[in-house]
């Protein structure tokens, strides 16, 4: 099992990214608890921008719908990720009351 680290500031946001950018995929994740809400869980990934390897590796919450994405492309297992491309979107939504930037991953087909 992947240890994450999981610092302040190490979680990867809508500040972190533009459209267009892809990120690589660098562990197999792990489900957490969310800091967000008692009793859900979330999945949790570490990544790297392309091309801005220099800002680190962040974490990311990925969503649901990114998650079923990347699995039709790459399968379920997780493990199959690591090293995979994903191109990011960002689209505006309400996240528990209020309108944020939430991040959306499409594989890269290779």
């Amino acid at each position: 099992m992947v240890q994450l680290n999981l610092t302040a500031g190490s979680y990867l946001s809508s500040n972190d990214v533009t459209k267009g950018d892809q990120i690589v995929l660098k562990d197999e994740g792990e489900i957490v608890p969310s800091n967000f809400e008692d009793n859900k869980k979330v999945f949790q990934i570490t990544c790297e921008l392309v091309g801005k390897e220099k800002d680190g590796e962040f974490t990311w919450s990925m969503n649901k719908t990114t998650q079923k994405r990347i699995a039709k492309v790459h399968g379920k297992d997780t493990k199959e990720w690591v090293g995979k491309l994903v191109d990011v979107e960002i689209l505006s939504q309400n996240v528990r009351g209020t309108v944020r930037d939430v991040l959306y991953g499409k594989p890269v087909a290779e």
